[in-house]
């Protein structure tokens, strides 16, 4: 089990009645993330094995599929759950610009791309192309976006141009048919968690959920000034509350 007392994200969102798909291109295995999503409400979680269908291996890259592979498989379910109109959660990660070196699609390798920047432009782009899909199909509608840096970039082709850059953040973007207002420039990943369900319409009681203070709500109470250093100094302390969320629980 992955975390059976923590509630999180996906058991919000079923509890709400929302239908959870979650798409990626590696191994469910890898991180143990295809249990976390099994034991946290996903009605449907898809890996490199449940996608390759078809693809032999050297179709893929060391992960699983590339992210034109992948966009095509996100593209069709996207359809699928807008047609039920039933609320849900589509969540997929890319995976082409991993490091070290970058993984060279055939959508992008069409498109001339030959180095890692090329990568990053390239999958940037069929991001926001498949952003644009939802626009022309007036899905945005009544479907909000978010778009999520996973970590910073570590090593890989340009890394010693990123170490000149003094302070480095992880890049988000929210979209909606309806203009969302910040309530402050700093968020940390615990935030999203608040932020998101914010965003698509929940209450957070004083704005603050788990370690996370949302980033949108006016009247939501703000993260103390000092936040981030404790957090640097609490972050890897023994906690008996943490550790309980990883105990099985009782039938």
């Amino acid at each position: 089990a992955f975390l059976p007392n923590a509630v999180c994200l996906g058991d919000i969102l079923h509890h709400a009645g929302y239908y959870n798909v979650y798409i990626g291109s590696d191994a469910l295995a890898f991180s143990g993330k295809g249990r976390f999503f099994k034991d946290h409400h996903y009605d449907e979680v898809y890996g490199r094995e449940e996608l390759k269908g078809n693809l032999k291996d050297n179709q893929m890259n060391f992960w699983g599929l590339y992210d034109d592979d992948l966009l095509v498989h996100v593209k069709k379910k996207l359809i699928e759950l807008h047609a039920s109109n039933k609320p849900f959660n589509l969540t997929f990660t890319t995976i082409d610009t991993h490091g070290p070196d970058g993984h060279f699609s055939k959508y992008c390798k069409a498109h001339g791309i030959k180095d890692f920047p090329g990568i990053v432009e390239c999958t940037s782009n069929q991001v926001a192309e498949f952003v644009q899909f939802m626009r022309q199909n007036g899905y945005l509608k009544d479907t909000n976006v978010v778009i999520l840096g996973d970590h910073l970039a570590m090593e890989n082709p340009v890394y010693d141009k990123l170490e000149t850059v003094k302070e480095r953040h992880i890049f988000n973007r929210f979209i909606s048919n309806k203009p969302i207002t910040k309530n402050r420039e700093e968020v940390l990943h615990f935030d999203m968690f608040p932020t998101i369900l914010e965003f698509i319409g929940f209450k957070i009681e004083d704005g603050k959920l788990g370690l996370g203070f949302t980033a949108i709500s006016k009247d939501a109470d703000l993260p103390p000034e000092n936040e981030y250093e404790e957090m640097n100094e609490d972050l890897l302390n023994q906690s008996d509350e943490y550790l309980d969320l990883w105990k099985k629980r009782e039938n």
